[in-house]
This record gives structure tokens, C-alpha cells and sequence, in this order.
């Protein structure tokens, strides 16, 4: 479901009025952004399954004798999966260990060379050693989810396959609040809502319908866009970056909360009820099986619970 429906879906399950003074649409959907990070991120995560993980390339600075580096802006709060590095100009890369702090002492002497650990330090992360060269650093990291908004005009979408760094859009991407300055976003409309191009930088866009976005780095990885994705000012979506099987879920616990801070606590367990159940679902789904392991009927499962169905204990 797009923010309109997601909105229509929290107000359903909240039986929350289209006049209510306190939760209009625009403060629901901060709701629904919030919860995105403080519920849905770490059963998103835990499941390792590449979702909403991301890969960003920086080159090192053989001046930086501290060994920092920034994490990703979007990334969450320490969301690095993996650091990899390449001596080689990116022909090859291989990953780097993740250490403590207490594992960390004694390795910090500001002496450069080779990295071969990291440590994370808040919104950093610290090579050991420093890098003596400018060799590539490529984190693996979990995307902050963006913004959820409502379209301001025609929605913008891709409508052919790219070519390496150029895309192409049926309206006009002034009207989504994208241009050279800002950059852009592009979501998957299908499936999983990932967003497949983080905050890239524009160079030039032109046409008058369909419309031209050259990307700024020729080299940036568009094989996962595909035709009807939705382009869209960085860090701004108009679908939940969720599997849709979890869109429900969402709209629950959304609504659950929402309840809650009307002081209905009954309401409000009942529908954060109801989203575990949704997640917790969608989790054991996700789970891969052993190829020889048998379907097990769940105990809580349709067949049990409507016909007494009696086998797979």
C-alpha cells in the first residue's frame, strides 16, 4: 500500500475520524516513518536476508592518520553489516574484522599500514591500522527507512530499463522536488519497496516528456531499477519500505500506538497484538528450511484452528 492507503489503513484499524485535530495525515505518517525504525528495523535486520541493506564505496585518505571514517549518513544507528577494503582498484575485495573496544586497546598507536579490523566509534568507524594508501573502502550497511509523504504531483517513475548512469522518467521530477542540487532516490514499486539508488547526485536533466536524469557517477550500479520505479527526492518515499506482507502489521502497530496515547490501553494491546502476530508470521516465513525438512502446520495455523487438523505435532 502507497502512504494514502497506508493512512486509510491506520485510520481503520484506529477508528481515528478524517477530522481527528491531533492526528491529521501528515502526523500519522510521522508515526508511521518513527515506527519503521523503532519496531520494524530490527526484525528487518535480524532475518540477514539483504534486506534493506545497502553498499557505499569511499576512498581512504593515506592523511587521515586517525584511521575515522564517517559511516554512511543514512545508514542506522550503527547499521554496518560488513567493511570490506580493495588495494586494487575494486578488481577485488575482502572483508575486514569487527573488533570491541576492549579488543581494540594496544592496536590504536597511530601507525598506518595495510587495515586489517575496525571498531565502531558512534557514528564512525576506526580502521586498525590506518590506511597508508588510498585504498577503497566499501561498507555494507542497513538504510535508514525514508520519509513517508504523500506525491505532490504526477507520480515520477522510471520508463525504460537504464543505460549504465541514464534515467529515464515520464513527468517532469521538479514536481517530486528533485533537481540538480538535490539528487534523488529511486523505489522499487514491487515486492519489497527497497530503495535500489541511494541519494544519488544528478548532473543534468533534460527533456520535455519523457525526461533525461544523467546520474553524476558514471560507475553507480542501476541493475536493480526497473521499469515503473518510483524516482523521488532523497530520503523521501511514498511506499513503506517494508515487504507488503508487513504493510498490515504496520498499520497496526501505527494505529495501537496512536490509541495509546489516547489513553486506550485495551484498544491499543489488541493491535500491537495483532502486528506481532503479523511480523512474527512473515519472520518464520522468511526463515530459510534445511532443503529436506518437511512443511510443518504451525499450531495456531487456519487448518487447526478451523477443521482440528491433527498431524505435524
Amino acid at each position: 500500500m502507497d502512504a494514502i492507503e497506508l493512512i486509510a489503513a491506520i485510520r481503520r484499524s484506529g477508528q481515528l475520524p478524517t477530522n481527528d485535530p491531533s492526528y491529521t495525515d501528515a502526523v500519522i505518517l510521522e508515526e508511521a516513518t518513527q515506527a519503521l525504525i523503532e519496531r520494524f528495523m530490527e526484525p528487518v535486520t535480524a532475518l540477514r536476508q539483504g534486506y534493506w541493506l545497502q553498499r557505499s564505496t569511499i576512498t581512504a585518505d593515506p592523511a587521515n592518520t586517525s584511521g575515522l571514517y564517517r559511516l554512511p549518513a543514512r545508514a542506522v544507528v550503527q547499521g554496518v553489516e560488513l567493511i570490506e577494503i580493495s588495494t586494487n582498484g575494486g578488481a577485488n575485495y575482502h572483508p575486514i574484522s569487527l573488533l570491541t573496544q576492549t579488543q581494540s586497546v594496544g592496536l590504536n598507536d597511530n601507525t598506518q599500514g595495510t587495515p586489517h579490523s575496525y571498531v565502531l566509534e558512534g557514528d564512525c568507524v576506526r580502521l586498525l591500522p590506518a590506511p597508508n594508501m588510498a585504498l577503497l573502502i566499501r561498507f555494507r550497511y542497513y538504510l535508514r527507512p525514508p520519509e513517508l509523504i504523500t506525491s505532490v504531483g504526477p507520480v515520477c517513475s522510471v520508463v525504460s530499463q537504464p543505460t549504465a548512469n541514464v534515467i529515464v522518467v515520464n513527468t517532469d521530477p521538479a514536481s517530486e522536488g528533485i533537481s540538480t542540487s538535490t539528487g534523488l532516490d529511486i523505489q522499487d514499486a514491487d515486492g519489497s519497496h527497497e530503495v535500489v539508488v541511494v541519494g544519488a547526485a544528478i548532473t543534468s536533466i533534460t527533456g520535455a516528456g519523457p525526461f533525461t536524469i544523467t546520474l553524476s557517477d558514471s560507475s553507480i550500479f542501476t541493475g536493480r531499477v526497473s521499469v515503473g520505479d518510483l524516482v523521488r527526492a532523497p530520503d523521501q518515499a511514498a511506499l513503506p519500505m517494508l515487504v507488503r506482507e508487513l504493510h498490515r502489521p504496520l498499520a497496526d502497530y501505527v494505529a495501537g500506538v496512536i490509541r495509546a496515547s489516547k489513553g486506550d490501553k485495551d484498544k491499543s494491546a489488541l493491535l500491537t497484538q495483532k502486528a506481532q502476530n503479523g511480523i512474527d508470521r512473515v519472520v518464520s516465513a522468511a526463515q530459510p528450511r534445511v532443503k529436506n525438512s518437511p512443511f510443518v502446520f504451525r499450531r495456531n495455523s487456519y487448518l487447526r484452528r478451523n477443521v482440528g487438523w491433527g498431524g505435524g505435532r
